[in-house]
């Protein structure tokens, strides 16, 4: 597996502050240098802040 695949897997967990010190860092690392993991990143933010707030409204 390459490292995006790796990181792509791991962001759910980085995410939630759930992964080990050596993951984050491996992480954050790519996060600055990938463009492409960045924005899947960001799509996963959004996507979690975006249920959230549904669920608020209609909870």
């Amino acid at each position: 597996m390459d490292e995006c695949g790796i990181v792509q897997d791991l962001l759910p967990l980085y995410y939630d502050d759930a992964c080990t010190p050596a993951s984050r860092e491996l992480v954050q690392h790519h996060l600055s240098t990938c463009e492409n993991c960045k924005k899947t990143y960001e799509e996963l933010k959004n996507t979690t802040v975006d249920r959230i707030m549904k669920k608020e409204s209609t909870g």
